[in-house]
């Protein structure tokens, strides 16, 4: 919970995330459909809504599935 709004992050079979607030989404991300472009740099594709949903669902998705932490 940020700004008394909930926030959740999950990730679909196509390893896309989703960042939702309040049951709507604000953001995916993904890696790029090349293998060889992501396995040789560390990129993400972003969409979202705003600057500050894009930064919290990159870091997000590095944390919990793209490192595994």
């Amino acid at each position: 919970m940020l700004n008394n709004q909930i926030y959740y992050f999950e990730r679909d079979a196509t390893n896309v995330g989703h960042l939702k607030c309040d049951n709507q989404q604000i953001a995916t991300v993904s890696l790029p459909f090349d293998p060889d472009v992501w396995k040789k740099i560390d990129k993400i594709i972003v969409k979202a809504i705003t600057k500050k949903s894009a930064a919290l669902a990159a870091v997000l998705y590095h944390t919990f599935y793209y490192y595994g932490a």
